[in-house]
């Protein structure tokens, strides 16, 4: 992989708080009982709401460090292991991020996201590089190895009579994407074997289609592998092999 800008940009939009909207001149016992039932079942859907702005604000970061120390030598041990879905950071990986970071305490914006890149790249080749900026100076001195994605899908049955197999790991491409714009890929070491994508118009016959996340071969042709009807993408789907 390699980075794009524009694929860690990120929305703080805050959801909408819900409101009771009874007038309490006018409104009756009954009618406030209604709606503040609404409201308790709306206001739970704000706070996980509210709760994962935050969350993916924090995801997306990870992500970024991570695939930033992965771009330069020595600030990870052996780089992305995207089949295993870890990697090992230089104990050193966090000072330089946090340098590249700066006052760019938000990634509203493309321009926020190259900067950070540029002054990340600034402080390794400045204190981590020799005179001549071709070799990495750092001691080989690494933190334990952790999880890469921690928003990857994994498989957790066989697929297409085993032809991607159980615990299969599946990285999402954009960490910024949500809900069913995601996209996925898995690895078989560092190529790319399949696309895992939600598709809203899958042929499974001539005259049917329906909405469906489906695997697909990453190659030229993408031929289709297996699909499975539903919007989540969850644990315990079901699986069909493509015809």
């Amino acid at each position: 992989m390699s980075i794009n800008a524009s694929n860690y940009v990120i929305s703080y939009n805050a959801p909408t708080a819900p409101r009771i909207n009874v007038n309490v001149q006018t409104g009756s016992p009954e009618e406030f009982d209604v709606a503040a039932s609404t409201y308790r079942s709306n206001a739970d859907a704000y706070v996980s709401q509210y709760r994962n702005v935050i969350v993916n604000k924090l995801y997306v970061e990870d992500r970024l460090k991570k695939d930033l120390c992965a771009e330069y030598d020595g600030l990870t041990s052996g780089g992305i292991d995207y089949e295993n879905n870890t990697i090992t950071l230089h104990q050193k990986a966090n000072e330089v991020y946090e340098y590249a970071i700066g006052n760019n305490s938000t990634f509203s914006y493309v321009g926020t996201v190259t900067n950070v890149e540029s002054r990340f790249g600034e402080f390794y080749s400045k204190y981590y590089q020799n005179d001549e900026h071709t070799e990495c100076v750092l001691s080989a001195v690494y933190e334990t190895s952790e999880t890469y994605d921690t928003r990857a899908f994994v498989v957790d049955a066989d697929i297409a009579g085993g032809l991607v197999g159980e615990s299969s790991v599946f990285i999402l491409d954009a960490p910024n994407a949500v809900g069913t714009a995601v996209t996925y890929t898995n690895y078989s070491g560092s190529a790319e074997q399949f696309k895992l994508a939600y598709e809203t118009n899958y042929a499974v016959s001539e005259d049917s289609t329906v909405k469906a996340w489906v695997i697909r071969e990453a190659t030229e042709s993408a031929t289709p592998i297996a699909y499975s009807v539903g919007s989540s993408l969850t644990s315990g789907m079901t699986w069909v092999t493509a015809e």
